[in-house]
């Protein structure tokens, strides 16, 4: 078979319906979309002491989400803060991680993180779904990002079997 029409965001969630508890979360994990991360991080902030007036939660939500298709997790960002506004922000990161999975859910971006670090970081749910496809095909293939990236890297091993499909009019 081959992951053709699904978006990235659809197959993480077909893997991880199968695969979740490999990953430390239960099979019925629910996903929670733009408006109840923000509800989330509002509620992290004042919960860190951080007045959402001050600190927009969609610009919170916005370096949360970079840094989880770079594949980092509130640990790295606490490592590479250099500022207060970072250390704020890894605060925070932390406790949104926590209460998201307390609550048994991912967002968006954690369907991709979560995929691509369990395909990388376990060989035998990554043997499974490596014989499963033949090829992998990546429509617009410049909009890509780093933890997409990584997820069709580890698929696509041993074979290498990955069609990359670009749009000519963003040259």
């Amino acid at each position: 078979g081959a992951i053709g029409a699904p978006t990235f965001h659809s197959a993480c969630v077909g893997i991880l319906r199968g695969e979740a508890p490999e990953a430390g979360y239960a099979r019925d994990f629910s996903t929670y979309d733009g408006d109840d991360q923000l509800r989330l991080i509002r509620r992290c902030l004042v919960e860190e002491e951080v007045d959402p007036k001050r600190v927009a939660p969609r610009a919170v939500q916005a370096r949360i989400s970079d840094a989880k298709s770079l594949l980092q997790g509130p640990e790295e960002m606490a490592a590479m803060s250099g500022s207060f506004n970072d250390e704020i922000l890894a605060r925070v990161y932390t406790r949104y991680a926590a209460a998201l999975r307390q609550n048994g859910a991912m967002d968006f971006d954690d369907l991709l993180m979560v995929t691509a670090q369990l395909m990388e970081g376990n060989d035998a749910v990554r043997h499974r779904w490596q014989t499963r496809f033949q090829h992998v095909l990546v429509d617009e293939y410049q909009d890509t990002n780093h933890a997409q990236y990584r997820l069709v890297r580890a698929l696509a091993e041993p074979q290498r079997n990955v069609v990359a499909v670009g749009d000519d009019d963003q040259g």
